[in-house]
């Protein structure tokens, strides 16, 4: 079987959780006998027999690839990697005009916000994500494919609702882990909390940081800078009046060793689905601190670990992302209780088995 994978343009000089799962996806369907090219130009349909789209927020850019498949005849899959971005395009929004979110609790000021985004978004197309030409491209880009994988039951439904779908024909893939990197060992955990990801408003890593101020924590930041040069340089400013180590970039087995330190993982994010670094992190033995069911399928993911090994924040309040702190540094690390993350391996059986669903 010979199969196109299709995403952004930037996939590889920005890479995001859409390259990892798109590239892990690619490394465990070759394992299974499927040939995998990512396409660069038209002329690398020919040949194929099945093309699969990865994320849906950059759907402009991806709906040529759908329209090309549909011409040549060949099915497209669609992996929608979505969730709602509009909590994060709000915070983003109010740091970039110089308010900083995170020193009080601005969530009542966002339907305002989405109300004053939309009417933007129908006159000058801004922001993106509320412009309608982004909901008619997604609309388009989901209708010509065949078979749509989200990554959560959460995650089709709030797909269909966001952009005004009919429900339809769906298989969940979930997101995994590599099962050699991420095992744990019974040593001390020295670390209080970890944070891994890149460092921008939507990791809300400055949440994190003033909801440990003055708690006497110590802390691990682990991700490069984002593209938002002003918040990474008043998160590493931050970091530096506190207990708090800033490690940059590392490569994944040094990520699963700093893991292996850690009591608590902390992704107070504004958007995840459901964050590959808290998955690695369960599976490292920390117990994690993870934002509500607005901005993370928390029922798909850790529905059986609620109150045990996971613990959920409103990442708008510190008050709150402490509180769930406080309540998992006191749960312990009880490696007792294994939590098994889906592994990429079951990621290509249950990806290939889509593809022939439709051969």
């Amino acid at each position: 079987m010979n199969v196109i994978f299709c995403n952004r343009p930037d996939w590889e000089s920005n890479p995001g959780g859409d390259t990892v799962q798109m590239l892990r996806t690619k490394e465990a369907l070759e394992r299974l006998g499927v040939t995998i090219r990512i396409a660069q130009q038209p002329s690398d349909l020919q040949g194929a027999n099945l093309v699969h789209i990865f994320n849906t927020q950059c759907a402009e850019e991806l709906l040529h690839w759908a329209l090309l498949a549909k011409n040549s005849n060949l099915p497209v899959v669609l992996s929608t990697i979505h969730w709602d971005l509009s909590h994060y395009i709000y915070i983003a929004n109010l740091y970039k005009i110089g308010i900083d979110y995170s020193l009080r609790d601005v969530s009542p000021f966002k339907p305002l916000f989405d109300l004053m985004a939309l009417v933007a978004g129908r006159i000058i197309n801004k922001p993106d994500y509320y412009g309608p030409s982004h909901v008619r491209a997604v609309r388009l880009l989901s209708e010509r494919a065949d078979l749509l994988l989200p990554n959560s039951d959460e995650e089709a439904r709030l797909f269909f609702k966001n952009y005004g779908l009919k429900a339809r024909k769906y298989r969940v893939v979930p997101n995994a882990i590599e099962s050699d990197l991420f095992s744990p060992e019974n040593k001390e955990r020295t670390t209080d909390i970890a944070c891994v990801g890149r460092i921008e408003p939507t990791k809300n890593q400055l949440g994190l940081l003033r909801a440990i101020a003055d708690r006497g924590w110590n802390a691990a930041l682990i991700g490069r800078d984002g593209e938002n040069p002003g918040y990474s340089a008043a998160v590493h400013r931050l970091a530096k009046t506190q207990r708090v180590r800033v490690l940059g970039n590392l490569p994944q087995s040094q990520v699963a060793d700093q893991l292996q330190k850690a009591k608590v993982h902390v992704l107070a994010s504004f958007r995840e689905s459901p964050g590959l670094a808290t998955l690695e992190a369960l599976a490292m033995g920390c117990s994690v601190v993870v934002a509500d069911s607005r901005f993370c399928p928390v029922e798909t993911y850790f529905k059986g670990l609620l109150g045990r090994r996971v613990f959920v924040c409103n990442p708008y309040q510190t008050d709150s992302i402490a509180l769930a702190i406080e309540q998992a540094l006191g749960a312990g690390g009880d490696l007792s209780e294994t939590y098994t993350p889906p592994r990429w391996s079951e990621v290509g059986e249950a990806t290939l088995a889509a593809y022939r669903e439709l051969m």
